[in-house]
C-alpha cells in the first residue's frame, strides 16, 4: 500500500480543525452591541444670566454692598473737611497738629472699613455662587434623567484662541474640551425653566 505525501495528510487535518472551529463559531452568540450613550451639553454662564434667583440675590447683595459704603464714605467727607480746615490753620499750631492726628486716624480707620467690606463682599458673593451651582448641579441631574440622558458636558466652545505666544496659544488650545457641539444637545433653556419654576414655587 501506497503511503499518503505527509504535506496531503497535514491539509486533511487542517481542514478538519477549521470545520471543526466553524462549526463552533456558529454555536457561540454573536456579543451584544454597546447602548449608544446620549450627550448632552449646558453652558453654566447663559445659565447663570437667566436665573431669576440669582438675580434677587445679587441685588440684595448690590444693596448690602451699598450700606457697607456708608461707614468709609461719611470718614472720607470728615477727611475733606479737616483738609479745607488744614489750609486756614497757622503750621505747626496746636489745633493744626491735632487735626492731622486726627488724620491719620481717620485714614487707617477708612482704609481698614473699605478692605473689610472688600473682603466680605467677596466672602458673600462666593457662597452665593456655591449655592447656585450646586441648585445647577440638581437641576441637571434631574433633567437628564427624565430626558434620558447618561452624560451632561460642560460646554466651553465659547473659549477663544486669541493670537500670543506659544505657551499662551497652546494653554487656550488645552483649555477648551469641546471642540464641537450641536445646538440639539443644548440642554441649558430646559434646566434654566426647572431652576426658575423651583425658585418661583419656593417663593
Amino acid at each position: 500500500m501506497r503511503r499518503s505525501a505527509p504535506w496531503i495528510a497535514a491539509a486533511v487535518l487542517a481542514t478538519g480543525w477549521a470545520m471543526a472551529m466553524t462549526a463552533t463559531a456558529t454555536n457561540v452568540p454573536a456579543p451584544q452591541a454597546a447602548t449608544p450613550t446620549a450627550v448632552a451639553t449646558i453652558d453654566l454662564e447663559v445659565l447663570f444670566n437667566q436665573l431669576e434667583e440669582l438675580d434677587d440675590l445679587n441685588a440684595a447683595l448690590d444693596a448690602k454692598a451699598e450700606e457697607l459704603k456708608k461707614e468709609p464714605q461719611r470718614i472720607f467727607e470728615e477727611m475733606r473737611r479737616i483738609n479745607d480746615n488744614l489750609d486756614m490753620l497757622e503750621r505747626s499750631s496746636e489745633e493744626e497738629l491735632g487735626d492731622r492726628a486726627r488724620l491719620y486716624v481717620l485714614n487707617a480707620q477708612q482704609k481698614a472699613l473699605s478692605e473689610a467690606a472688600t473682603q466680605l463682599m467677596a466672602i458673600e458673593e462666593g457662597r452665593i455662587n456655591r449655592q447656585i451651582y450646586l441648585k445647577a448641579l440638581a437641576a441637571i441631574e434631574e433633567t437628564a434623567l427624565a430626558e434620558g440622558i447618561d452624560l451632561v458636558l460642560l460646554d466651553d466652545q465659547a473659549i477663544e484662541v486669541k493670537e500670543g505666544t506659544s505657551p499662551q496659544v497652546n494653554a487656550a488650545i488645552l483649555a477648551r474640551q469641546i471642540l464641537y457641539a450641536g445646538e440639539a444637545i443644548d440642554i441649558t433653556v430646559d434646566v434654566a425653566q426647572r431652576m426658575n419654576n423651583d425658585y418661583a414655587v419656593g417663593n
